[in-house]
């Protein structure tokens, strides 16, 4: 039988774990989302599938104010991973401003990224983000991240007309 044994080290605690088959393609799957204590807020999160006797990676994403949650999005029986986090973990705003959420799902058996099948995330991303960049005046400090936000709503709004985008590429824009 295959045994699946987690990372564990100081500082790094299992906030939750499941194993199911959740493709359906008849082999575990184990997602695990970690509490690292620090101050990023950093919630690392691993996808492994079951290979043979072993279990191999299959995602890794590490980000400041982080989170993820399984569900199906779409009903299709396949459960989908919904990634939560924070382009800019340096402080109590930027975490706050500059969210994004990534969709990574199954195409057959490989997990890829399906921002662009999920078009209700984005739209509610983007209602935030129009708040923020409607909601200070120039002189407030925020205005150092208007070209991040402009961008992350670039990319809301491409995922919502079906073409996939990242908020990845909004990291550095300042």
């Amino acid at each position: 039988g295959s045994e699946f044994k987690p990372y564990e080290s100081s500082g790094d605690y299992v906030d939750w774990m499941e194993v199911a088959d959740f493709n359906k393609d008849g082999k575990k799957e184990v997602a695990i989302e970690y509490i690292v204590t620090g101050t990023a807020l950093s919630h690392p999160f691993y996808v492994y599938q079951e290979d043979g006797d072993r279990f191999k990676l299959l995602l890794k994403r590490v980000e400041g104010v982080s989170h993820a949650r399984l569900i199906d999005a779409n009903d299709d029986g396949r459960k989908e991973f919904i990634f939560s986090y924070s382009l800019d973990s340096t402080g109590a705003g930027p975490r706050d401003w500059t969210r994004w959420e990534d969709v990574w799902g199954w195409d057959g058996g490989e997990l890829i990224k399906l921002n662009d099948h999920f078009p209700e995330i984005y739209k509610n991303l983007i209602y935030y983000y129009d708040y923020l960049l409607t909601a200070f005046k120039p002189e407030d400090w925020l205005t150092w991240y208007y070209p991040m936000l402009r961008c992350l709503k670039g990319a809301a709004q491409s995922n919502i007309r079906g073409v996939l985008a990242s908020g990845e590429s909004c990291k550095n824009i300042y």
